[in-house]
Protein backbone atom coordinates (compact mmCIF):
# COMPACT_ATOMS: atom_id res chain seq x y z
CA UNK A 1 0.00 0.00 0.00
CA UNK A 2 2.40 2.03 0.82
CA UNK A 3 4.38 1.57 -2.73
CA UNK A 4 1.33 2.53 -4.06
CA UNK A 5 1.11 5.91 -2.60
CA UNK A 6 3.94 6.82 -3.35
CA UNK A 7 4.05 5.76 -7.15
CA UNK A 8 0.57 8.06 -7.41
CA UNK A 9 2.84 11.00 -5.69
CA UNK A 10 5.16 10.24 -8.13
CA UNK A 11 2.32 10.81 -10.80
CA UNK A 12 1.08 13.40 -9.91
CA UNK A 13 4.34 15.20 -9.48
CA UNK A 14 5.14 15.11 -13.00
CA UNK A 15 1.58 16.25 -14.42
CA UNK A 16 1.94 19.11 -12.41
CA UNK A 17 5.96 19.68 -14.04
CA UNK A 18 4.69 18.72 -17.21
CA UNK A 19 1.75 21.25 -17.22
CA UNK A 20 3.39 24.03 -15.94
CA UNK A 21 6.40 23.59 -18.76
CA UNK A 22 3.01 23.88 -21.28
CA UNK A 23 1.53 27.24 -19.54
CA UNK A 24 5.51 29.47 -19.65
CA UNK A 25 5.54 32.22 -22.34
CA UNK A 26 8.46 31.35 -25.00
CA UNK A 27 11.43 33.59 -24.55
CA UNK A 28 11.11 35.47 -28.20
CA UNK A 29 14.36 37.49 -28.69
CA UNK A 30 13.10 41.47 -29.25
CA UNK A 31 14.94 42.73 -32.29
CA UNK A 32 16.85 45.85 -31.51
CA UNK A 33 15.57 49.03 -32.21
CA UNK A 34 17.30 50.38 -35.48
CA UNK A 35 19.25 53.52 -35.33
CA UNK A 36 19.10 56.70 -36.83
CA UNK A 37 21.50 58.36 -38.65
CA UNK A 38 20.72 62.09 -39.03
CA UNK A 39 22.71 64.16 -41.50
CA UNK A 40 25.85 65.90 -39.70
CA UNK A 41 26.90 69.38 -39.86
CA UNK A 42 30.81 68.96 -39.46
CA UNK A 43 31.26 72.83 -39.65
CA UNK A 44 29.52 76.27 -40.29
CA UNK A 45 31.14 79.51 -39.71
CA UNK A 46 31.95 82.80 -40.61
CA UNK A 47 34.94 84.64 -41.70
CA UNK A 48 34.21 87.48 -39.78
CA UNK A 49 31.11 87.85 -36.97
CA UNK A 50 31.29 91.71 -36.83
CA UNK A 51 31.25 93.56 -39.71
CA UNK A 52 31.21 97.00 -40.55
CA UNK A 53 28.91 98.89 -42.91
CA UNK A 54 28.36 97.83 -46.54
CA UNK A 55 31.79 95.19 -45.76
CA UNK A 56 30.76 91.58 -46.99
CA UNK A 57 31.98 88.30 -45.49
CA UNK A 58 31.96 84.42 -46.10
CA UNK A 59 29.81 82.13 -44.59
CA UNK A 60 31.23 78.17 -45.15
CA UNK A 61 29.92 75.04 -44.21
CA UNK A 62 30.49 71.49 -44.47
CA UNK A 63 27.76 68.39 -43.93
CA UNK A 64 27.73 64.84 -44.71
CA UNK A 65 24.46 62.59 -44.58
CA UNK A 66 21.64 65.34 -45.71
CA UNK A 67 19.32 64.57 -48.70
CA UNK A 68 18.72 68.78 -48.49
CA UNK A 69 20.09 71.43 -47.22
CA UNK A 70 19.17 75.13 -47.05
CA UNK A 71 20.49 78.40 -45.52
CA UNK A 72 18.39 80.90 -44.13
CA UNK A 73 18.54 84.39 -42.63
CA UNK A 74 16.85 85.96 -39.84
CA UNK A 75 13.90 83.24 -40.72
CA UNK A 76 14.18 83.92 -44.27
CA UNK A 77 15.19 81.34 -46.86
CA UNK A 78 17.86 81.98 -49.20
CA UNK A 79 17.87 79.02 -50.65
CA UNK A 80 19.05 75.06 -50.79
CA UNK A 81 22.89 75.25 -51.29
CA UNK A 82 25.66 71.88 -52.00
CA UNK A 83 26.84 69.96 -49.18
CA UNK A 84 29.90 71.73 -48.96
CA UNK A 85 30.60 75.71 -50.03
CA UNK A 86 30.70 79.09 -49.02
CA UNK A 87 28.70 82.44 -49.80
CA UNK A 88 29.47 85.79 -50.00
CA UNK A 89 27.31 88.05 -47.97
CA UNK A 90 26.86 91.80 -47.19
CA UNK A 91 24.35 91.92 -43.91
CA UNK A 92 24.19 95.28 -44.15
CA UNK A 93 21.46 95.11 -47.58
CA UNK A 94 19.13 93.95 -44.91
CA UNK A 95 19.45 97.28 -42.60
CA UNK A 96 19.30 95.27 -39.30
CA UNK A 97 22.48 95.15 -36.64
CA UNK A 98 21.79 91.26 -35.79
CA UNK A 99 21.82 88.86 -38.59
CA UNK A 100 21.00 85.11 -37.77
CA UNK A 101 22.13 82.54 -40.16
CA UNK A 102 20.93 78.93 -39.75
CA UNK A 103 21.64 75.71 -41.85
CA UNK A 104 18.92 73.42 -41.84
CA UNK A 105 20.46 69.44 -42.95
CA UNK A 106 17.89 67.09 -43.38
CA UNK A 107 17.30 63.00 -44.69
CA UNK A 108 14.90 60.64 -44.06
CA UNK A 109 15.85 60.00 -40.51
CA UNK A 110 15.15 63.72 -39.57
CA UNK A 111 16.75 66.97 -39.65
CA UNK A 112 19.73 68.83 -37.69
CA UNK A 113 20.47 72.27 -37.66
CA UNK A 114 23.33 74.98 -36.86
CA UNK A 115 23.81 78.96 -36.80
CA UNK A 116 26.07 81.77 -36.83
CA UNK A 117 25.32 85.08 -35.93
CA UNK A 118 27.24 88.08 -37.82
CA UNK A 119 26.83 91.66 -36.21
CA UNK A 120 26.64 94.51 -38.59
CA UNK A 121 28.50 97.54 -36.29
CA UNK A 122 26.60 100.44 -37.41
CA UNK A 123 27.16 104.02 -36.10
CA UNK A 124 25.77 104.89 -32.78
CA UNK A 125 23.66 107.87 -34.57
CA UNK A 126 23.10 108.90 -37.74
CA UNK A 127 21.00 111.40 -40.12
CA UNK A 128 19.57 110.85 -43.07
CA UNK A 129 18.49 113.53 -45.69
CA UNK A 130 16.82 112.49 -48.86
CA UNK A 131 13.54 113.33 -51.09
CA UNK A 132 12.76 114.33 -54.62
CA UNK A 133 13.90 117.72 -54.07
CA UNK A 134 17.90 117.96 -55.26
CA UNK A 135 18.59 120.99 -52.95
CA UNK A 136 18.22 121.53 -49.36
CA UNK A 137 19.24 123.44 -46.05
CA UNK A 138 20.23 121.58 -42.44
CA UNK A 139 20.17 122.08 -39.27
CA UNK A 140 21.42 118.82 -37.08
CA UNK A 141 22.61 118.19 -33.84
CA UNK A 142 26.22 116.94 -34.44
CA UNK A 143 28.77 114.65 -32.03
CA UNK A 144 29.68 117.39 -29.93
CA UNK A 145 26.45 118.06 -28.55
CA UNK A 146 26.46 121.56 -31.01
CA UNK A 147 24.11 122.27 -33.53
CA UNK A 148 25.90 122.35 -37.34
CA UNK A 149 24.19 123.60 -40.41
CA UNK A 150 24.75 123.62 -44.22
CA UNK A 151 23.08 123.48 -47.80
CA UNK A 152 23.41 120.07 -49.33
CA UNK A 153 22.28 117.72 -52.43
CA UNK A 154 20.10 114.65 -51.46
CA UNK A 155 20.89 112.38 -50.69
CA UNK A 156 22.52 113.55 -47.81
CA UNK A 157 23.80 111.62 -44.31
CA UNK A 158 26.05 112.47 -41.25
CA UNK A 159 27.22 109.49 -39.10
CA UNK A 160 28.51 109.51 -35.86
CA UNK A 161 29.49 106.94 -32.66
CA UNK A 162 30.33 107.77 -29.26
CA UNK A 163 27.14 108.89 -28.26
CA UNK A 164 26.10 109.78 -24.81
CA UNK A 165 23.00 108.52 -23.12
CA UNK A 166 20.35 110.86 -22.84
CA UNK A 167 21.87 113.17 -25.54
CA UNK A 168 19.87 114.62 -27.86
CA UNK A 169 19.26 114.27 -31.67
CA UNK A 170 17.61 116.60 -34.31
CA UNK A 171 18.09 117.38 -37.73
CA UNK A 172 15.66 119.56 -40.09
CA UNK A 173 15.75 119.87 -43.97
CA UNK A 174 14.35 122.62 -45.67
CA UNK A 175 13.30 122.56 -49.77
CA UNK A 176 15.55 125.00 -51.30
CA UNK A 177 13.08 124.46 -54.25
CA UNK A 178 9.75 125.68 -55.56
CA UNK A 179 8.58 122.19 -55.75
CA UNK A 180 9.17 118.62 -54.62
CA UNK A 181 9.67 116.74 -51.01
CA UNK A 182 11.93 116.26 -48.36
CA UNK A 183 12.78 113.14 -46.03
CA UNK A 184 14.85 113.37 -43.01
CA UNK A 185 15.42 110.06 -40.54
CA UNK A 186 17.13 109.18 -37.23
CA UNK A 187 18.61 105.98 -37.07
CA UNK A 188 20.23 104.17 -33.41
CA UNK A 189 22.31 101.47 -34.12
CA UNK A 190 21.56 100.90 -37.23
CA UNK A 191 17.36 100.66 -36.26
CA UNK A 192 15.00 103.68 -37.60
CA UNK A 193 14.42 105.75 -35.00
CA UNK A 194 12.27 108.84 -36.02
CA UNK A 195 11.36 110.13 -39.36
CA UNK A 196 9.86 113.29 -40.77
CA UNK A 197 8.34 114.04 -44.59
CA UNK A 198 6.67 117.65 -46.16
CA UNK A 199 6.08 118.21 -49.92
CA UNK A 200 5.70 121.21 -51.24
CA UNK A 201 7.67 124.51 -52.01
CA UNK A 202 10.50 125.99 -49.41
CA UNK A 203 8.63 123.28 -46.81
CA UNK A 204 10.83 121.70 -43.35
CA UNK A 205 10.62 118.37 -42.29
CA UNK A 206 12.24 118.19 -39.00
CA UNK A 207 12.73 114.98 -36.46
CA UNK A 208 14.22 114.57 -33.13
CA UNK A 209 14.54 112.39 -29.86
CA UNK A 210 17.37 111.33 -27.47
CA UNK A 211 19.94 108.95 -27.70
Amino acid sequence: MKKIIIGFLVLMMCFFVSCKKSDEIPNTPIPPTPQKHLPIIVSFTADKTTVAVNETTYLRWTVTDALKLELSRNGSSMGEVNLVGSIKINPTQYGQKWNVYRLDATNTDGSVYGEVQVIVNYPDVEYRVSGSTNSVFITYANKDEGTSQTYAQTPWTYKFSGAKSGQFLYVSAQNQRSSGSVKVEIYKNGDLYKVSESSGAYVIATASGSY
